[in-house]
């Protein structure tokens, strides 16, 4: 788990605090390239905090996350707009004169207003935001290759998912 803004940073310590695992603080760019192997971490990670779980952490079935999230929210009165018209964003509703974000309009021209916005886009970001190109989708391939036993040695201790 990392952050590098100041209001992330405290979700980072408040996680810190609750974690029932035994975390390392993670606040250099020495301490991040200390969780993996020589050279598979570079940067310098400015203005970078986090932990490192280093036992105890594992896979998570992303969709059955997603579906379980999405059954408890759905039980606390979250509605759900799916679909190519109805839950597509074609832009966000602003607060006249502000950048405050009250709501979204959706493909079928339908205003959705709300106290809180969250923008879960993804990759589509780049529709509702001008990212200067700086946005990169991209998608992880899985592969099987007879490793060596030297890169064996260098990668056994990596997590699953990494950068």
């Amino acid at each position: 788990m990392a952050a590098s803004k100041d209001l992330a940073h405290h979700h980072v310590d408040s996680f810190m605090l609750s974690c029932k695992y035994k975390l390392r603080p993670l606040s250099s760019a020495a301490d991040f390239r200390g969780t993996m192997p020589e050279g598979v971490l570079t940067g310098s990670f400015p203005g970078w905090k986090g932990a490192f779980q280093e036992n105890g952490a594992g896979w998570v079935f992303a969709r059955g996350a997603i579906e379980s999230a999405h059954k408890e929210a759905s039980r606390l009165g979250v509605r759900f707009c799916t679909g190519e018209a109805n839950g597509r964003v074609v832009r966000l509703l602003y607060k006249s004169a502000s950048t405050d974000v009250i709501g979204a309009e959706t493909a079928d021209g339908q205003q959705h207003l709300a106290d809180q916005t969250i923008l879960c886009a993804g990759a589509n970001s780049d529709q509702l935001f001008d990212f200067e190109r700086q946005l990169r989708p991209t998608a992880w391939t899985l592969a099987h290759i007879q490793m060596t036993p030297e890169e064996r040695d260098l990668w056994k201790n990596l997590p699953v998912l990494f950068n």
